[in-house]
């Protein structure tokens, strides 16, 4: 029989609380403890975080139902926070090795599969779905104030990780974000903020988050961009490297003359319509600049 690692227990813990809540809950057993057992273990699993968990419930016929779910983390003077309304968790066909989950958070929803492989000591989200995330509700949970960003955040993906690192993992996502805005920190060609229909791009993740060709498609502008944000201890301090290709709307520029001027003359050195960019910084500071 094999040995489970010290490393490894944290998650085995977590999936034997799911199991043991739903049978405890369904005969009615007092459930305060596992609320601040699950608390517990969330903090294992999340280093240096704080967890709080408003209730734990039974949905007929098999599910464990976590309501108001807060995680925090604290870097410094800035702190980040994943809020979640509710997830609910239930077993799939396999019962100890797969599990269905749903949630509501940020106005909007959540589902993904749960795959436990106990022999290779790893665990799989699959079939991830989101969406109507409020883009404005999660950049004010995660610390970033100096700026207004606005949307609807959406997508697919998978993630998978070792239970000895349940959180470095290896992941794929498709996203997409609509109806929204974004301030600028700095003027861009007289704007102050940008308005977009729909912003789409393909990332993955290991050791950075690595965003495939996306595409913006805006009020004032259209733009096609790729790079990389080298992901720190915090994700406000995480370093952007991206860059792409910004070109104007017809409207924009029949109604800024003096930014068609400019725009023209920024044509006219890179010998092409749309405007080479670059974008650097971190994520809580960014900078802009036109350059190859």
């Amino acid at each position: 029989m094999k040995s489970v690692t010290p490393s490894s227990r944290p998650l085995l813990y977590v999936l034997y609380a799911i199991v043991l809540t739903l049978i405890l809950l369904y005969l009615r057993f007092p459930k305060e403890k596992f609320k601040i057992f699950c608390e517990n273990q969330v903090e294992q699993l999340f280093t240096d975080s704080s967890c709080s968990i408003t209730d734990i419930g039974y949905s007929f016929p098999a599910a464990i139902v976590f309501e108001k779910v807060k995680i925090g983390k604290t870097e410094g003077e800035q702190q980040s926070i994943v809020a979640v309304d509710q997830i609910k968790i239930h077993p799939g066909i396999k019962f100890w090795s797969t599990f269905k989950i749903g949630g509501k958070l940020y106005s909007g929803t959540l589902k993904a599969s749960l795959i436990v492989d106990r022999a290779e000591k790893n665990y799989r989200l699959v079939d991830i779905v989101f969406n109507n995330l409020n883009l404005d509700e999660i950049v004010k949970d995660q610390g970033i104030l100096n700026r207004k960003v606005t949307g609807n955040l959406g997508g697919s993906g998978n993630f998978q990780a070792q239970w000895a690192t349940p959180i470095k993992g290896q992941g794929k996502a498709q996203i997409k974000i609509s109806s929204g805005s974004l301030e600028f920190l700095q003027p861009v060609l007289s704007l102050t903020a940008l308005r977009y229909d729909q912003i789409s791009f393909d990332m993955s993740y290991t050791e950075q988050l690595d965003i495939g060709t996306g595409k913006l498609k805006g009020a004032d502008i259209n733009a096609e961009f790729e790079g990389n944000v080298n992901i720190m201890t915090s994700l406000l301090t995480s370093r952007v490297n991206m860059s792409g290709l910004l070109e104007p709307r017809r409207e924009f520029l029949q109604t800024h003359p003096l930014e068609a001027k400019m725009v023209k003359q920024y044509a006219a050195r890179y010998k092409r319509s749309a405007l080479p960019f670059k974008l650097g910084g971190t994520v809580s500071n960014p900078t802009f600049r036109f350059s190859r």
